[in-house]
């Protein structure tokens, strides 16, 4: 019996490859406790900022929101990490688009009060 030439025998095998460690556990924690202490400091930091009398210099309030967004989306992408382990490309897309989403609107909350605060200031246009 003989084949066709025009058949495609070819065979596709997904694998996924995943890298562990005996220290997995305590080499994450060390890395979430290093970067909570990061925004810890950023929290004390728009504190102490925040009756600064130089109005363009006054982003504590955004700076407090743009933490709280931080954090959220930290716990999001850590937690949807976990529970999408075993589905990489669909775990690689959602934190993806959260990770864009979260700097889309740090970004934003940073920038756009400045970009307003230009635009309505006489003498400028």
């Amino acid at each position: 019996m003989k084949q066709s030439p025009d058949i495609d025998e070819s065979w596709y095998v997904c694998e996924m490859a995943k890298c562990s460690s005996v220290h997995f556990v305590k080499w994450t924690c060390a890395f979430y406790v290093y970067k909570g202490l990061l925004l810890l400091f950023g929290v004390y930091l728009a504190w102490e900022t925040r009756r600064v009398q130089i109005p363009a210099l006054n982003d504590s309030r955004y700076i407090g929101l743009n933490i709280y967004n931080v954090v959220l989306s930290s716990v999001t992408v850590v937690s949807l990490s976990s529970v999408l382990a075993e589905r990489p490309m669909l775990s690689y897309t959602v934190i993806s688009a959260l990770i864009i989403l979260s700097t889309t609107v740090l970004l934003g909350l940073l920038f756009l009060p400045k970009v307003r605060a230009l635009e309505m200031a006489p003498g400028l246009a």
